[in-house]
């Protein structure tokens, strides 16, 4: 599989498949399989398993963490052999970070919040490459607004580089999260030196990080 390019999904465990962000996993997942993408996610249930849901089995790969609660992985994935289960956060961690040609955030707790600024980490410090990042959430959702007031705050503080990368921000009609989303990871992930992307719904907008 290291010919084929891959996404990978972070995104709460805990939201049923009715709640809409769970609908727009699985929605993506599908999309991203179109456009020629595998999807790798944690293997577990949530946004994971609508994701891969949406992808399909064959075009899917689970990296599980073993826990002593809610972790196990998901119908879709359980049992395939592109199903990994590891015994640390860190070594899953890498895999994310060294098998993966983009990664797209939906809502969720610390583990999702650990994930994207750990991938945001390694790009600003050098230790991974920059390519896209996508957040995507339900139509009338504020959980990537509400990250994104915090984020230039810091940004322009004594805390966080404001521009550690030479970036042109440019914005897009958001309120299709699933099409800009998906379409932008591909078109991001043909640019020789691409950087990130940002997706927020709540106001209708959609924004893209690429070099300027």
């Amino acid at each position: 599989y290291r010919d084929v390019r891959k996404v990978t999904i972070f995104g709460s465990a805990r939201t049923a498949p009715s709640e809409p962000e769970a609908q727009l996993a699985q929605e993506f997942g599908r999309q991203m399989v179109a456009n020629k993408f595998m999807v790798i996610t944690g293997g577990g249930d949530g946004i994971m398993g609508a994701a891969q849901r949406g992808a399909g089995r064959e075009n899917s790969f689970g990296l599980n963490i073993r826990l002593p609660f809610e972790q196990r992985a998901n119908e879709i994935i359980h049992g395939d052999p592109k199903l990994i289960n590891f015994n640390y956060f860190f070594t899953r961690k890498l895999n994310f970070v060294k098998e993966t040609h983009a990664y797209a955030l939906f809502p969720g707790g610390f583990g999702t919040m650990d994930e994207g600024f750990e991938a945001l980490t390694l790009m600003q410090t050098g230790k991974a490459l920059i390519i896209p990042i996508v957040l995507l959430d339900r139509p009338d959702g504020s959980y990537w607004e509400n990250w994104m007031r915090f984020r230039p705050a810091n940004r322009h503080g004594k805390w966080i580089n404001p521009r550690p990368w030479r970036l042109k921000e440019v914005y897009f009609d958001g309120r299709d999260p699933v099409a800009d989303g998906s379409s932008t990871v591909t078109s991001l992930g043909e640019w020789p030196n691409c950087s990130m992307s940002w997706l927020g719904s709540n106001s209708n907008f959609f924004g893209a990080w690429k070099p300027s």
